[in-house]
């Protein structure tokens, strides 16, 4: 028997349910027993079996006397919504495993079903639920897709394991920030220029942040100065945002948890963020600390939108949201960061970098793109970034050999920050080596060959007669075989501060059966000649003879 299904909306914090039904089983077959189900179906309506529940083999008592409720049993589900996807859930009844029963195990008996219901709960009900024989908790929060590397980067889970009615909300797997004079700190330093984040929610706050959904009162929107429609983004599958209010000017942000870029691949980071009123959001890529690899600052507009999100971003626009984009080529090593999300400047030190009003932050997200075909295609959306832009990036750049660290690459697409690690930070003889194996497939000193040397140079390595490589281009015009035999010489140059061995040399001894050999082979060679000259003159003599005897 199936029952009707109901919809399970997000977000997880939002509601939870418990879905509850009393039964009692009379003369089942001893080694099976009735079966209740709980089928979770995704919004195209397919089935998703790690989503789903069960209770298997029931059988209810059958001593009535010693049965607290004449034989019958209750079986609970406590189900909590997913982050952003809706849900519908099915309750099924069987006697024996659904689908049909094997021939040489038929099942009999009898199962009477009362008392189905369906309750709504707040969060707190959910999380003190303790599963057991009676009782099965389900989360459709696993369901979010693991593809992202930014956890929470929907803004739906908060910190606490309870709802926290009193806003802002602290999102989970987010922490608070604050610009310093010089770091960048958790919590209020009196000697820091940022306000004080613990200070109560009254008339004399200087900036609050946090999580709050579209289904809020006014009340939490006049908190942050933002309106109901200000979530026109959000639709079905997204009821929540990340939002910063700063009613003094300073700077104020929200920092990820680390996640881990795979070394020799290609990412795409990307955010929504839109600013109201006059406010600008920021958004930066960090190692955690001063390092910034990737920033966006003093910009609020921009049209660039990947294939990807062509069609989920269609209706964004006027909405006031701009997505921004940073593309990573990782090195031969992995890479931890960290998405940082601002209003106001990360490295603020005064009122230059502060700003006022509400920003609003959704669908964090960093996704691997598509493997490259080959070791020396990257992947097309990411190759894709650099048609007609510079030389440099838009290079068929062998990538081979990818190094450590991110630079920046230029890009003139809006709201785009393109970053490589392919050129910084590896030995001088490394850098060279590559510079050597792309000379070798090159017939002419063209524009990509002269672009790595420039990179290469920008190094600050120093000129080769100082025992370092620089690399003097217009030495070698466009002679592509000379410049190779350059290169290399650059490589197998001597240090000038190596001294110099002036000690003489030993003679090497003369080796006497040599000589001896070439004196006899020389002798051999006159006797020879000798001999051939007496036969010569013989022969000559002998034809004068013979003429004389024939004169008239």
């Amino acid at each position: 028997m199936k029952f009707s299904r109901f919809a399970v909306d997000p977000p997880s914090i939002d509601k939870c349910y418990r879905l509850s039904v009393w039964i009692r089983t009379i003369g089942i077959t001893k080694s099976s027993g009735a079966y209740i189900y709980l089928n979770a179906y995704d919004k195209n309506g397919n089935y998703v079996e790690e989503s789903s529940s069960e209770f298997t083999l029931i059988q209810t008592p059958t001593d009535l006397v010693e049965s607290a409720y004449n034989g019958w049993a209750e079986y609970q589900f406590y189900v909590q919504p997913s982050e952003t996807d809706i849900f519908e859930m099915e309750l099924e009844i069987t006697i024996g495993l659904r689908g049909g029963q094997d021939s040489f195990s038929p099942v009999s008996g009898k199962a009477y079903i009362t008392e189905i219901y369906l309750y709504e709960l707040d969060y707190t009900e959910f999380s003190s639920a303790s599963k057991g024989n009676t009782i099965n908790t389900v989360s459709l929060k696993s369901t979010v897709s693991t593809n992202n590397l930014i956890n929470n980067g929907s803004f739906n889970n908060t910190k606490t394991s309870a709802p926290n009615l009193t806003y802002p909300i602290t999102p989970a797997s987010w922490s608070s920030l604050y610009a310093g004079q010089r770091s960048i700190v958790e919590q209020y330093d009196e000697s820091k220029l940022a306000p004080n984040k613990s200070k109560a929610f009254t008339d004399d706050y200087s900036s609050i942040g946090g999580m709050i959904y579209k289904a809020q009162g006014s009340d939490v929107y006049g908190k942050y100065y933002v309106n109901q429609s200000d979530f026109y983004y959000a639709d079905d599958d997204a009821h929540s945002a990340l939002v910063i209010y700063n009613k003094e000017a300073t700077a104020r942000g929200f920092t990820s948890s680390s996640f881990t870029l795979a070394a020799n691949s290609f990412y795409r980071i990307s955010v929504l963020a839109k600013g109201i009123d006059d406010a600008i959001p920021s958004v930066y890529l960090t190692n955690g600390a001063a390092t910034v690899f990737a920033s966006f600052e003093g910009t609020n507009n921009g049209d660039y939108v990947s294939s990807a999100f062509t069609d989920i971003d269609k209706n964004i626009n006027g909405s006031g949201y701009s997505r921004y984009y940073i593309y990573v080529a990782t090195g031969n090593v992995q890479k931890s960061v960290y998405l940082e999300l601002w209003l106001g400047n990360r490295g603020a030190t005064d009122i230059s970098g502060y700003q006022k009003g509400s920003v609003m932050f959704d669908c964090a997200e960093c996704l691997l793109l598509d493997d490259a075909e080959s070791d020396t295609n990257v992947s097309e959306e990411y190759q894709s970034l650099f048609d007609g832009e510079t030389s440099f990036a838009s290079t068929t750049a062998d990538i081979k050999n990818i190094y450590t660290e991110m630079q920046a690459v230029t890009s003139t697409k809006a709201n785009l920050e393109v970053l490589d690690y392919r050129y910084n930070e590896v030995s001088e003889t490394g850098d060279l080596t590559r510079l050597i194996d792309i000379a070798k497939d090159k017939t002419e000193i063209d524009a990509e060959l002269t672009s790595l040397v420039s990179i290469f140079n920008n190094k600050f390595y120093e000129d080769e007669t100082e025992g370092k490589y620089y690399i003097e281009l217009e030495k070698n015009d466009d002679d592509i075989k000379t410049f190779r035999v350059y290169l290399n010489s650059l490589i197998n140059a001597t240090d000038a501060t190596d001294p110099v061995d002036d000690t003489p040399q030993p003679k090497e001894p003369l080796n006497w059966i040599v000589v001896s050999s070439l004196i006899i082979t020389s002798l051999m060679l006159v006797s020879i000649v000798a001999i051939i000259i007496r036969r010569f003159v013989k022969f000559r003599k002998t034809e004068t003879m013979d003429s004389n005897y024939n004169v008239k």
